[in-house]
């Protein structure tokens, strides 16, 4: 049986090869640099800000975003060789002082706490073995993105002692064990039901125990077209939560 440890070697090995360089160039992910500047725009990055590029490859997304936004850069990425062929690269344009590689494990991420103003990766998440372990660590480098950000008003951790007053980015729901997952979301069960928004008359009916609020894909759409999209609201509502 094939190792999460050996199917990371395996992708750290075919990265650091010639053939993909040559096939891929400098830039391993579709779109090049005008998808990357389209992620940066969105991202509003500014001058002085760092940034975590996970799973880096050979730099071009960092060194890019380092010589065009002015930010401080740091990437990661699990193939030795690439991490070397990258600070080459980089110390070549003039840029070491600005961006910086590591090797690391995306599912386990080499950096303090509150360490970065944004965190990027471009189309390396369908390599990562442990994909739940690697998205709760982007959630919490996410998390920890806002906490920064706003300290009064937002933590990441979990200790109710520690906050009081505040919003708690629950980034450990990101793993294959828990159960929240983001609406018209299918779950990865053998008859794949749909995580779907009801209203609260139905919720107490199901309190009640008249009704059992399970959909599939085919409920969902029905029940779209029969009464729209009952999440809708939540991107134009204005709340006030309590303090």
């Amino acid at each position: 049986m094939t190792t999460p440890e050996q199917i990371k070697s395996c992708c750290a090995a075919a990265y650091a090869s010639d053939a993909v360089a040559l096939l891929l160039g400098d830039s391993y992910h579709p779109g090049g640099a005008p998808l990357t500047r389209r992620l940066a725009t969105l991202l509003d990055l500014a001058p002085g800000q760092r940034v975590a590029d996970i799973a880096s490859g050979l730099g071009a997304t960092a060194r890019l975003l380092a010589a065009e936004y002015a930010v401080t850069v740091d990437g990661v990425d699990i193939a030795a060789p690439v991490v070397q062929r990258a600070q080459e690269a980089t110390a070549g344009m003039g840029l070491a002082k600005s961006v910086r590689f590591h090797v690391g494990d995306s599912e386990a991420l080499p950096f303090p706490n509150n360490t970065f103003d944004a965190v990027v990766t471009e189309c390396a998440y369908c390599t990562f073995p442990d994909k739940s372990a690697a998205a709760a660590e982007f959630a919490l480098a996410v998390g920890q993105v806002m906490e920064k950000q706003l300290p009064k008003k937002v933590t990441t951790v979990m200790a109710k002692a520690r906050r009081p007053n505040k919003i708690f980015v629950d980034w450990s729901q990101n793993a294959h064990h828990k159960t929240t997952i983001a609406p018209y979301s299918l779950r990865a069960r053998p008859a794949p039901t749909v995580s779907t928004p009801v209203s609260w008359d139905e919720v107490e009916s199901c309190a009640a125990r008249d009704l059992e609020l399970v959909f599939e894909a085919a409920d969902v759409l029905a029940r779209v077209l029969a009464d729209g999209d009952a999440f809708e609201p939540v991107l134009t509502m204005q709340q006030r939560l309590p303090s």
